[in-house]
């Protein structure tokens, strides 16, 4: 039947059929869902019911009334029409055509046209914007009043007692300001932390010294004295100080093997703060850096990769210049000497090259403090190899903490387990990029980039952690090894604690306790008897030892002895055999 394939249709829906010929049409109306059987369970709708609306109607017109909808609305909601909807002047639609998916759960509003704003609203938004701009003005100009008076407060705060508190550079400037200062470079700053250290250092000169301070990088001290030492007072501590230290560092040291010394270090110099400091060393150091009689090291660029050291030791030579050392920098075309004399210096650098091999090279002074920049050493991020950058890199990504490839270093679930580390150059248990590599450190001494302060720091605590683990490994050793000629000692065993018979597991608290001290001294007991049996066994094997020693000293005596009383015998035997061989000559030549 055509009229229940339409109610299946228009099942759950709030929709309307109409047609040309309402007057005539006999149409229902569900008000409620209600589960009556040959009903719809729809609420809000209207429909035809008997068979002759339809065949009373031609098929287009009943075609058309089909595909005519709306949305069911009351007229006094404010709704637009349903502009997608089919209306009297669309073509109509097949029963069995597809139509257009409409969602009708929700109501549908047409689009609306955007309209351009008044020049009343215009300038009503200046006026809004301009009083924005005042208000933050004023703000910021509040903040910055009160940044001003804060720092002014700040500074008023700054008091002998207070100043401790702040920070390393606060403390130096107040204290530079206030006092008179000698500066001393370079020092190790964490070796002159007490004020011990600072006393001993400058003697009886020290008497005056208030405070000291430090640098940033505690490579430079500030000595503090008291306000009332002239300035010609510090220059005269400083010229001692100076004198002491280049005394000190003239003094052989004979006792030392050639093996146990280590590289010159820089004297430490005393100097007089000013305000200038700063700019005043640097102007000194490229002043002394250019200073033949000073700096007698020159650096040498362009040289080719294949010529050795001696090599260029001897074509130096050839030309009369007196060396006494010649560095490469591995990698680099470079090479730095050191001249002997001043004048051979300012030769080479005033004729600005030389010819080593089949090139020219570039002759420039080389500054002794200055260390090569750390870009020299390349590690790839991709596969932590050597030598080359992630960009050129064609292998596959690693982890820099398992040395796996299956993820990256930052979704490693071992990234905070050292005792799953493993180094991809080394295979140790440390990260791939760790200065704890020993291939890193390696190829950084081999290309001349130095460590730094906290890179040394970092190596150092990881030796005194290596170091204090095996003493730890020696004490805790009781294995004890004594070889003789005629026994052969063995590895003491460790005698287990005596079980005790009458202890009961459910005692009280008490029982428990006189158990564990009874333990404790069957323990102590039994490593005792295992000192004193190892102290007696020791103590027979050096018997033995003393008594085979004394043995073979007898051994020896007779020995000599017996050959004491034979050589007068041997000697006559000699003598008798020389008379005969004689005899026996004269006999043949009388014959």
């Amino acid at each position: 039947m055509k009229f229940t394939s339409i109610r299946n249709k228009i099942k759950k829906k709030k929709i309307k059929f109409l047609s040309d010929q309402e007057n005539s049409r006999n149409t229902t109306f569900l008000d409620c869902a209600v589960n009556v059987p040959g009903t719809l369970q729809v609420c809000g709708v209207e429909m035809a019911s008997t068979k002759s609306d339809y065949n009373n109607d031609p098929s287009e017109n009943y075609r058309r009334n089909v595909g005519r909808i709306r949305w069911d609305h009351n007229e006094n909601e404010n709704v637009p029409a349903l502009e997608h909807m089919n209306t009297d002047q669309d073509d109509f639609h097949l029963p069995n055509q597809r139509r257009p998916s409409i969602d009708l759960s929700s109501p549908y509003y047409g689009k609306q046209k955007r309209q351009r704003p008044d020049d009343d609203d215009d300038k009503e938004n200046d006026q809004m914007q301009r009083t924005k701009k005042i208000r933050m003005n004023s703000d910021i100009g509040l903040q910055v009043s009160l940044s001003l008076n804060n720092s002014d407060e700040r500074k008023e705060e700054l008091n002998d007692k207070n100043i401790w508190k702040k920070s390393r550079k606060i403390r130096r400037e107040y204290f530079c300001n206030k006092l008179p200062t000698l500066v001393v470079t370079p020092v190790n700053g964490i070796s002159f932390k007490s004020q011990t250290s600072v006393l001993k250092l400058f003697g009886q000169n020290g008497k005056n010294i208030k405070v000291h301070t430090f640098s940033t990088t505690w490579r430079t001290m500030y000595v503090h004295f008291d306000v009332k030492t002239s300035v010609e007072r510090l220059q005269e501590i400083a010229n001692s100080f100076n004198q002491l230290q280049q005394e000190n560092m003239e003094e052989p040291k004979s006792s030392e093997p050639e093996s146990e010394k280590k590289k010159p270090q820089r004297i430490m110099a005393c100097s007089v703060f000013s305000a200038n400091y700063a700019k005043f060393q640097k102007e000194k150091r490229s002043q002394d850096v250019k200073n033949p009689d000073i700096n007698r090291f020159v650096l040498l660029k362009n040289v080719s990769l294949r010529e050795s050291e001696t090599e260029i030791l001897e074509t130096l030579k050839e030309q009369n210049l007196n060396v006494e050392k010649v560095e490469r920098f591995k990698g680099l075309p470079m090479v730095k000497v050191l001249f002997s004399n001043s004048q051979d210096v300012r030769q080479v650098l005033q004729g600005g090259s030389i010819q080593i091999g089949f090139e020219l090279a570039s002759c420039e002074p080389f500054d002794q403090n200055r260390n090569r920049p750390k870009s020299h050493f390349r590690q790839c991020r991709k596969c932590f190899g050597l030598n080359h950058y992630a960009k050129e890199c064609t292998k596959k990504q690693k982890c820099k903490y398992c040395g796996k490839v299956n993820h990256k270093s930052e979704n490693c679930f071992h990234k905070r387990k050292q005792s799953k580390y493993k180094c991809i150059l080394c295979h140790g248990k440390h990260p791939s990029d760790s200065i704890l590599c020993p291939v890193i450190q390696k190829v950084r001494k081999d290309i001349g980039v130095n460590l730094s302060r906290k890179e040394k720091h970092i190596i150092l605590k990881k030796e005194q952690k290596g170091n204090s683990n095996e003493n730890k490994i020696g004490n805790n050793s009781n294995n004890i090894q004594i070889l003789s000629k005629n026994k052969e000692s063995k590895p003491t065993k460790k005698l287990e604690a005596p079980k005790l018979i009458n202890s009961e597991p459910n005692g009280d608290g008490k029982n428990k306790k006189n158990e564990i001290n009874k333990i404790s001294k069957n323990q102590n007991q039994s490593q005792n008897r295992q000192q004193d049996n190892n102290q007696n066994n020791d103590a027979n094997e050096i018997s033995q030892l003393r008594k085979e020693i004394a043995d073979l000293r007898s051994i020896v005596k007779q020995l000599s002895d017996s050959l004491q009383k034979l050589a007068p015998l041997l000697q006559t035997q000699k003598n008798e055999k020389g008379n005969i061989s004689q005899k026996t000559s004269d006999m043949e030549f009388d014959q």
